[in-house]
C-alpha cells in the first residue's frame, strides 16, 4: 500500500500485440505470474501508480519519465502536475536537459503561460514551497504553444533546446553595491546564466554540492575572503553571501585605513572606495590589476562598521585626514575615490594643499556632478515640495530602513566643492549617464577626463581590468612628473 509501481492490465481480452512490432510486443505483453496459458497475460502500460487505502489507484506519471538528478530519482510528471496547478500556467512540460559537464543533467521547464503577464518568479516560488530542491527546474523557457504529434500528444522530441534561446525572464532584483555585483557575476559564470538577481538562490538556479565548493573557491580567489561551506545553508543568494562577507570583514573595517596591497616600490595609492553597503571588496581585484609593485590602501567610509557617521563630506574628509596622516604624516600623496568617496578624496586633497602638503594627483572614479548654488537651491525646493505633497496626501511614507543611505545622499546633495589648483583626473563611466566633465572643470585648474567602459558599478567589477589599465597609466604619468 502506497508503494510506487507500474500499472499493468490483466485480462483475457488483451490485444495480441503491436502490429509489425514483435520486439515491442514482447516487452509490453507478458505472461502473468498469477496464472498460466496465453489467455492469462499482462499488459505493461508504462504508467506509474500506487494503491490508495480505499482500493483506488493513483496515477503518478510515466515510467519512462523517471530521471535521475544528482543521485535523486525524479518523476517528471510530478513536477509537471505541480506546475500545471498554478493559476498562471496553461500547460507545462518538464524534461531533463543534456549533460553540460559543469551543472550535470538539469531539469528544463517549458511553460505555456495563461497570459503575457505571468511571472516566472512566482512560478519558482510556487514550486519551491511544494517540492524538494533537487526537483526544481534550473532552466525555464516560455512557449506560445506546445509542439504536438499527429495524435495530439506533446511532442517532446522537438521541444527547442534552451541553449541559444533567450530564457524566459523573471523579475529579478539588481545589485545595490559593487560587492553584490561581484557575487552575481560569480553566480553567472559558474551556472552559465545570462542574468541572476541578488535574491536568487544558488541551488534553485541549478547549483549543487560540487558547484558550491567551486563557488566558495571563486569568492576566495576574487575577493580574498574564505567563507565556510555552512554559510550557504544560511542563505545561498548573492545578498546573503554579501552580508556574511561584510560581517566577517567588520573587525578589519574598524581600522579606518586598510592595506590591500602593502608591497611595492612605487608611491602608495590611497583609495576611498565609498561602498558603505558592501565594504569595497572590489578593491582587491582593482589592486591586483594595477600590479604587484603598486602599494594600495583603502579608507573605509563612515558607518560601515555600524559606528557613528559624519553628516557632511567636509566632516568625513576631516576624519579621514587624521587617519591618513597618522599613517603617512607628510606627502607627496596620491588620492582617489569612487562615488561619494571621490568627493571625500577631493576635499581631502584640497585641505592638504591648503596645509602646504604636496598632492601629486587626485583620481575621481565616476563621481557625482558638481553642484552650483542654483542647483543646490533647486534641489532644496524640490525636496521641500515633495515633503509638502507627502503631508497633504497623508499616504504611506518611505520606511526609514536605509538611514545610512539617506545620510550619504544628503551629504552628496549639499556638497559644493571649492576650487582646487592641483592635478585632477576624472574617470567617467561610459554607461552611467552624463557627459563631458560633469561640471568639475568649474572647480579644477588642471583637469583630465577619461571615459572608461561600464556603468556606475560595472566599471569597478566587470570592467575592473580596463579601469586599472587607465588608472595605472595616469599614476605612471603623475609619478613621472614628480621625478627629478
Amino acid at each position: 500500500m502506497g508503494e510506487l509501481g507500474e500499472i499493468v492490465v490483466r485480462s483475457p481480452h488483451l490485444a495480441r500485440g503491436y502490429l509489425g512490432e514483435p520486439r515491442l510486443s514482447a516487452e509490453r505483453f507478458v505472461e502473468s505470474p498469477f496464472g498460466t496459458g496465453r489467455e492469462d497475460r499482462l499488459y505493461m502500460t508504462g504508467d506509474l501508480g500506487r494503491f490508495l487505502p480505499d482500493g483506488g489507484v493513483e496515477f503518478a506519471g510515466r515510467r519512462d519519465a523517471q530521471v535521475k538528478v544528482r543521485g535523486f530519482r525524479v518523476e517528471l510528471g510530478e513536477v509537471e502536475s505541480v506546475l500545471a496547478a498554478h493559476p498562471g500556467v496553461r500547460e507545462a512540460v518538464v524534461v531533463q536537459g543534456a549533460d553540460d559537464g559543469a551543472r550535470g543533467r538539469e531539469l528544463v521547464a517549458y511553460v505555456v503561460p495563461l497570459d503575457s503577464a505571468s511571472d516566472l518568479g512566482a512560478l519558482r516560488r510556487h514550486l519551491r514551497q511544494r517540492l524538494p530542491h533537487y526537483m526544481l527546474p534550473s532552466r525555464w523557457v516560455t512557449l506560445p504553444a506546445m509542439p504536438r504529434t499527429p495524435n495530439g500528444k506533446v511532442d517532446r522530441a522537438v521541444l527547442p533546446s534552451p541553449d541559444g534561446l533567450e530564457e524566459a525572464s523573471t523579475s529579478i532584483e539588481r545589485p545595490a553595491s559593487p560587492l553584490e555585483h561581484q557575487l552575481v557575476s560569480v553566480f553567472q559564470r559558474l551556472l552559465d546564466l545570462p542574468e541572476v538577481g541578488v535574491t536568487d538562490d544558488f541551488f534553485e538556479l541549478g547549483g549543487h554540492s560540487l558547484l558550491a565548493v567551486r563557488l566558495l573557491h571563486e569568492i576566495d580567489r576574487t575577493l580574498g575572503r574564505r567563507l565556510p561551506l555552512a554559510t550557504l545553508y544560511g542563505g545561498a543568494t548573492a545578498r546573503g553571501l554579501a552580508a556574511a562577507l561584510i560581517e566577517q570583514e567588520a573587525s578589519a573595517v574598524r581600522a579606518p585605513l586598510l592595506a590591500v596591497q602593502p608591497e611595492g616600490d612605487r608611491e602608495p595609492f590611497f583609495f576611498l572606495h565609498g561602498d558603505f553597503r558592501g565594504g569595497g571588496f572590489y578593491c582587491r581585484v582593482l589592486a591586483r590589476h594595477l600590479g604587484l609593485d603598486q602599494p594600495f590602501y583603502v579608507l573605509h567610509p563612515h558607518g560601515l562598521d555600524g559606528g557613528a557617521t559624519e553628516l557632511s563630506i567636509g566632516g568625513m574628509a576631516h576624519d579621514h585626514l587624521e587617519a591618513l596622516r597618522a599613517f603617512r604624516p607628510s606627502g607627496p600623496y596620491l588620492l582617489g575615490g569612487h562615488c561619494n568617496g571621490a568627493l571625500v578624496a577631493f576635499e581631502m586633497a584640497r585641505r592638504l594643499a591648503a596645509a602646504s602638503e604636496r598632492v601629486d594627483c587626485v583620481f575621481l572614479v565616476d563621481p557625482p556632478a558638481v553642484l552650483t548654488r542654483l542647483d543646490l537651491l533647486h534641489r532644496q525646493v524640490r525636496r521641500l515640495r515633495g515633503r509638502i505633497m507627502a503631508l497633504r496626501s497623508a499616504g504611506p511614507q518611505r520606511p526609514a530602513g536605509d538611514a545610512l543611505g539617506d545620510i550619504y545622499r544628503r551629504a552628496i546633495a549639499t556638497y559644493m566643492p571649492a576650487r582646487y589648483a592641483g592635478r585632477l583626473v576624472l574617470l567617467r563611466a561610459a554607461d552611467a549617464g552624463g557627459e563631458g566633465d560633469r561640471g568639475w572643470r568649474r572647480v579644477a585648474d588642471r583637469l583630465t577626463v577619461h571615459v572608461v567602459p561600464g556603468d556606475h558599478l560595472t566599471c569597478l567589477t566587470t570592467h575592473a581590468a580596463a579601469l586599472a589599465e587607465r588608472l595605472r597609466a595616469c599614476l605612471d604619468e603623475a609619478q613621472k612628473e614628480r621625478a627629478p
